[in-house]
């Protein structure tokens, strides 16, 4: 089921329904509601379990949760409290990923390695190495990625100039506008 109005839509891999639209003092709810990049973030998502499965979630089981905020979700960094948005589990056979994913603008965000959210994703895949290497789950990888809604010119002016779209997405970071064609990348991961 795919519904949009309003303030309300709807992704059947989501675990709770609806899915609410921040409308400021009109309807409070927790975690807050979804804001604009949020919803690109959920709309790209759709789009690609849909292209990809044709709609047969047999394909590729996919699950999507909303993180709680602060003290209440799952949350990294003792000192900065950092609480991705979303929890995106991807069960494919004998293999699984947890993507935490980070919809928000990046404006006033240093580059890497001052960035700890951007790098969380280094933390995930040394933990997932750990895992493994005691008796762990096998085939479970940790991940995460940020999806920008500061645009690619933006950002990459920030972050000195040199950057390019795949010196981004190799740092985890994917941008609003071209999400749907890097939808695979989140999802699949990148090796």
């Amino acid at each position: 089921m795919h519904h949009i109005t309003g303030w309300i839509t709807s992704f059947d891999r989501h675990l709770y329904q609806p899915l609410l639209m921040d409308r400021g003092d009109e309807i409070k709810v927790s975690p807050p509601g979804l804001n604009k990049c949020e919803m690109k973030f959920i709309s790209a998502l759709r789009f690609y379990c849909e292209g990809r499965n044709g709609g047969d979630p047999s394909a590729r089981r996919l699950f999507l949760l909303r993180n709680l905020t602060k003290s209440e979700g799952i949350g990294f960094f003792n000192t900065s409290g950092f609480y991705p948005d979303f929890i995106l589990w991807i069960k494919d056979g004998n293999h699984q990923r947890i993507v935490f994913v980070e919809p928000h603008g990046m404006r006033n965000d240093d580059a890497p390695p001052h960035n700890p959210k951007v790098e969380l994703y280094i933390a995930l895949k040394e933990l997932s190495d750990r895992i493994a290497q005691r008796d762990g789950p096998k085939g479970a990888r940790l991940d995460s990625y940020i999806v920008s809604a500061t645009p690619f010119h933006e950002l990459r002016k920030r972050w000195g100039g040199v950057w390019t779209r795949e010196d981004f997405a190799g740092k985890h970071v994917l941008f609003e506008n071209d999400l749907n064609a890097k939808m695979t990348l989140l999802v699949e991961g990148d090796g």
